[in-house]
C-alpha cells in the first residue's frame, strides 16, 4: 500500500486541491516531494504562513483565478499554428493576472517578503497585453482595428451588403406583385441570399438554383441580378477571413518569442495557487508553523490528526488533541492499550503530520511543537495478506519489516501498528524486541502499537524505549483518547468480557489461565490508569480555579488602581480648588489693605491682616508638599527603559534613553545629550519615531555656543546661589533654551525664605526672551520651581 494511503495523506491532499483556484495548482499539489533540506523547508512554510496570516487580516487575493494556458503556450512552440482569439485573451489574462498579482504582495513585501521573494520572479510585459486588447475584443472577436486593411475590408463589406439587401427588396416586391414566391420575404442557404419561389415558376427566374424545399412546393433561387453583388461579397469574406488569420499569426509570433518567460510566469502561479490552498486548509484546520529542528526528535503539543479533524467537523464530533515527545531520550515508543482506544490513531498522527510538513503544510498543531526533516518514513500498518504471491497477513508483515530493517538509518521515522501480532505470542515478543533493538542500535525513530505484556515489560527496562498508552474510562469501558506517557495500558480483555456477561465460570478461568502475576499486573496498571485520570481531573479543576484566582486579582488589582488614581484626582481637585478661594480671598485682603491705607488704618490691623494671608499660603503649601511627596513615590513612567525612544512632550524632538537614575534621565539627541525628568517624556515606537522623520517632522536641535554642548537640561538648578550669580545662570540658560528650539524649562530656587524666587521673577519680568512664567503645580515643585515657557 502507498505510504500516503496508509497515513490517509492522500484524502488530505484531495480536501485540499478543492482550495485550489487552477488545474496547474492541483497537479503541482500532486507532484510535491518531501524537502530534504531545512532551509528549503523553512522558506517553503513560511510562504504558506504568511498567506494565511494575509487572509487572517481579513484581505483577499485581488484576482479570482489562475488562467492555465499550458497547452496554449505548447500550441505556440509548433510551426505554423496560432492562437484563436479567445485563446489569445486566455493569455492576455494570464499576463495580467500576474501583474495584478506581483503589484498586490509588493505593495505589502515588508509584512510578507517570503511571498515577496516569489512573485518577483513574475515577468510583467504591458505591452503584449496591451496588443492584445487592441486586436481582441472582450467577446473574443477580432477588432476592426486590428489592421487599416481588416477595416478597410469590413466597410466595403457593410457597403455591398447593403447594395445586396436593397437589391433583393426591390426584387422581393417585384415577384411578389406577380405572384411568384411562395414566401415574401428573404432568405439564406449556402451563406447567400435567396428567394423562395414557387416550384413552377423555376425556369422562368434567371439565376442559381440553391435548394428545394422538403415539400418539393419551393425552390430557393439566387437571381442573376444579386450574383455579381453576391460574388463580390463573398471575395471580400475571404479576404477579411485571410486578414484575420494573418493578425493572429503575426500576434503568436509576437508571443511565441516570449515563451519562456510566459512559462516562467506559469509555473510561479502554479507554485503560488499551491501555497493558496494550502493556506486554505490551514486556516480551515487552524494550522500553526511549528518549529524545525536539526536534531532527530519530535514534540507534539496539542497536535490533531488533521483527517479526522476535518471529518469529525462535518459530524460536529469533538477531536481529542495529542502531545508526546520522542527522540530526546527515548528514541523508540511503545504504545498499549485496548482495542480501539487510539492507538493507531496516535501513532499514524504523528507520521502524517511529519509527512504533510515535509511536504510544505502547517500543521494542525501548536507553535512551539517540533518537528526534524526525516530521510523515509517507514509505515506497517494493516492488512496485506495477497492471495496471489501466497502470502498470510504474517507473512506480509514480515516481509514488511524486513524492508525497514533493510533501510531504515538514523535519520528515519519508523511506524509498525500491532508489531509481531499474529502469529505465536511468546515467538512474535521476542521477534518484536528484536526488531525494536535493531531500530535502536541504527538509531532511528519507532513507534510500536502492540497488545504484548511482554513488550510492555521491555520497554519499562530498557533505557532508549518508553511505554506510552491512551486513557481509558475504566468506569464505563469507553476510551477518552488521551494519550498517556511513560505508562502502559491495559488491554481491558477480561473487563470487557464481564461487562458483557461471560458466564462467571468463563471468567474464573480466564483469569486462572491467565496466571496470579500478569493478573496483578494488569491489576496495577488498571488502578494507575484510574488514579491518572482522577489526578489529570483534579489538574483540569486545579487549572480553572487558578485562572479564576488570577481573573479576580487582576481585577482586584485594576478597581484598586482606578480608587487611587480617582483618589489623588480629588485631592488635587480639592487643592486646586483652595488655591482658587486663597487667591481670590488674597485678591478681596489686599485690596482691604489698599484700603485700610488710604484711610489711615491701624497698622497693628494690616499686619495681623497680612499674617493670616501668609498663615493660609503655608497651610497649602503642607498639601501641596504632601501630593507631590505621593507623585514621587508613585511609579512614573515606568515603561521607559534604557534604549527605548522618547520625545519630550509637547514637541516632536526624539531621541534614545542611555541613562535613568531615579526619576532623572539622559536621552541622546543625535551628536549630544540632555538631561531631564521622566514626567517630561512620552515613549514612542520605532516606527513612530521613523513617521516623524519622514514627515520633517523631526525637530533638528542645534546647539548653542555659548553653553554646555556636552549636557543639556531642561531644568536649571539655582539652590545655593547668590542673586547675581544665579542671574548670569538664568541668562545663559535661557540662550541655549531658545536656541535648541526647546519651548518650556524649569528653574529651581527652592521655597527658603522667598528671596531668591523673587530676584528670579523679577528678572523674567524684564526679560523679552520669556513668553510667559509661572510658580510651579504641585506635580511639579510647586513654591519651589518657576516653569518658564520662553518665545519661538
Amino acid at each position: 500500500m502507498d505510504l500516503k494511503k496508509k497515513l490517509e495523506f492522500d484524502k488530505v491532499l484531495e480536501h485540499t486541491k478543492r482550495f485550489a483556484l487552477s488545474n496547474m495548482g492541483r497537479e503541482k499539489l500532486d507532484e510535491q516531494t518531501p524537502a530534504q533540506s531545512l532551509t528549503k523547508l523553512d522558506s517553503e512554510l513560511r510562504k504558506v504562513h504568511e498567506l494565511k496570516l494575509l487572509f487572517e487580516s481579513g484581505e483577499e487575493l485581488p484576482i479570482p483565478a489562475f488562467p492555465d494556458t499550458r497547452d496554449l503556450l505548447k500550441k505556440l512552440g509548433v510551426v505554423a499554428h496560432f492562437l484563436e482569439p479567445k485563446e489569445l485573451l486566455s493569455l492576455a489574462m494570464s499576463l495580467r493576472v500576474a501583474s495584478q498579482l506581483k503589484k498586490f504582495i509588493f505593495n505589502r513585501r515588508e509584512t510578507y517578503p517570503h511571498l515577496n521573494a516569489l512573485t518577483e520572479n513574475l515577468w510583467i510585459e504591458k505591452t503584449l497585453q496591451y496588443e492584445i486588447g487592441r486586436i481582441v475584443d472582450e467577446s473574443g472577436e477580432v477588432r476592426n482595428t486590428a489592421s487599416d486593411a481588416l477595416a478597410f475590408i469590413r466597410s466595403s463589406l457593410i457597403e455591398k451588403r447593403e447594395l445586396l439587401r436593397r437589391k433583393m427588396d426591390s426584387l422581393l416586391r417585384r415577384y411578389a406583385e406577380q405572384s411568384m414566391l411562395m414566401d415574401d420575404s428573404v432568405t439564406i442557404r449556402n451563406g447567400r441570399l435567396v428567394l423562395g419561389f414557387r416550384i413552377e415558376h423555376k425556369y422562368q427566374i434567371q439565376g442559381f438554383i440553391h435548394d428545394i424545399s422538403q415539400s418539393g412546393q419551393t425552390v430557393f433561387i439566387e437571381p442573376s441580378a444579386t450574383l455579381t453583388v453576391n460574388n463580390e461579397i463573398r471575395d471580400l469574406e475571404i479576404q477579411e477571413s485571410r486578414e484575420i488569420v494573418r493578425i493572429l499569426r503575426e500576434m503568436s509570433e509576437r508571443l511565441g518569442e516570449e515563451r519562456e518567460n510566459l512559462f516562467l510566469n506559469q509555473e510561479v502561479l502554479a507554485e503560488f495557487d499551491a501555497i493558496y490552498a494550502k493556506a486554505k486548509l490551514a486556516l480551515a484546520t487552524g494550522a500553526a508553523m511549528p518549529m524545525l529542528g536539526e536534531e532527530k526528535s519530535v514534540r507534539l503539543n496539542e497536535a490533531f490528526h488533521p483527517w479526522l479533524l476535518i471529518s469529525n467537523r462535518k459530524q460536529e464530533k469533538r477531536t481529542v488533541p495529542i502531545s508526546l515527545e520522542l527522540g530526546t531520550e527515548n528514541r523508540v515508543l511503545v504504545i498499549s492499550g485496548p482495542n480501539a482506544g487510539g492507538k493507531s490513531v496516535a501513532m499514524k498522527t504523528v507520521g502524517l503530520l511529519c509527512l504533510m510538513l515535509q511536504h510544505g503544510f502547517l500543521l494542525p498543531c501548536r507553535e512551539d511543537s517540533v518537528f526534524p526533516i526525516f530521510d523515509r518514513l517507514f509505515v506497517e500498518i494493516g492488512d496485506e495478506q495477497s492471495i496471489e504471491n501466497d502470502l498470510s497477513t504474517f507473512s506480509s508483515h514480515l516481509r514488511n519489516l524486513k524492508e525497514i530493517l533493510d533501510n531504515a538509518t538514523n535519520e528515519s521515522l519508523v511506524l509498525i501498528d500491532e508489531i509481531c501480532s499474529g502469529t505465536d505470542p511468546d515467538e512474535g515478543s521476542a521477534l518484536a524486541t528484536a526488531v525494536l533493538e535493531s531500530l535502536l542500535s541504527r538509531k532511528a525513530l519507532g513507534i510500536v502499537t502492540t497488545h504484548q505484556g511482554t513488550l510492555k515489560a521491555y520497554a519499562h527496562n530498557r533505557d532508549g524505549i518508553t511505554n506510552g498508552s491512551m486513557q481509558y474510562d475504566t468506569e464505563n469501558l469507553l476510551p477518552t483518547y488521551v494519550f498517556q506517557p511513560n505508562l502502559p495500558g491495559n488491554s481491558f480483555a477480561l473487563e470487557m468480557a464481564r461487562r458483557m456477561k461471560f458466564p462467571p465460570h468463563v471468567m474464573e478461568n480466564a483469569a486462572k489461565f491467565m496466571g496470579e502475576t500478569r493478573h496483578r499486573l494488569e491489576s496495577l496498571i488498571t488502578d494507575l490508569s484510574r488514579e491518572i485520570q482522577v489526578q489529570s481531573l483534579e489538574k483540569y479543576k486545579f487549572e480553572n480555579e487558578r485562572k479564576e484566582y488570577e481573573r479576580l486579582k487582576a481585577e482586584y488589582q485594576q478597581k484598586l488602581t482606578e480608587l487611587e488614581e480617582e483618589r489623588k484626582s480629588l485631592r488635587q481637585k480639592s487643592l486646586q480648588d483652595a488655591k482658587r478661594v486663597l487667591a481670590d480671598a488674597n485678591q478681596l485682603i489686599e485690596k482691604a489693605v489698599a484700603d485700610v491705607r488710604e484711610s489711615q488704618a491701624d497698622k497693628d490691623a494690616v499686619k495681623q491682616a497680612r499674617r493670616d494671608i501668609e498663615k493660609k499660603r503655608r497651610e497649602l503649601a503642607v498639601n501641596e508638599a504632601e501630593i507631590f511627596a505621593e507623585q514621587k513615590s508613585a511609579p512614573v513612567n515606568m515603561s521607559i527603559d534604557i534604549g527605548d525612544k522618547v520625545k519630550l512632550q509637547d514637541t516632536h524632538t526624539v531621541g534614545e534613553v542611555i541613562d535613568i537614575t531615579d526619576d532623572d534621565v539622559t536621552v541622546a539627541f543625535g551628536s549630544f545629550r540632555m538631561k531631564t525628568s521622566l514626567r517630561k517624556l512620552e515613549k514612542v515606537s520605532n516606527k513612530e519615531a521613523r513617521k516623524m522623520e519622514r514627515q520633517g517632522e523631526q525637530q533638528k536641535i542645534s546647539v548653542s555656543t555659548n553653553y554646555d554642548t556636552e549636557m543639556l537640561s531642561t531644568r536649571l538648578d539655582l539652590r545655593g546661589l547668590l542673586g547675581d550669580e544665579a542671574i548670569l545662570r538664568i541668562d545663559k540658560f535661557i540662550d541655549a533654551t531658545i536656541a535648541n528650539k526647546l519651548h518650556r524649562v524649569d528653574i529651581i530656587h527652592g521655597k527658603g525664605t522667598g528671596a531668591l524666587r523673587k530676584r528670579v521673577m523679577d528678572y523674567l519680568k524684564g526679560d523679552k526672551r520669556v513668553k510667559s512664567f509661572r510658580l510651579g503645580n504641585w506635580d511639579e515643585g510647586g513654591a519651589g520651581v518657576t516653569v518658564v515657557d520662553v518665545v519661538d
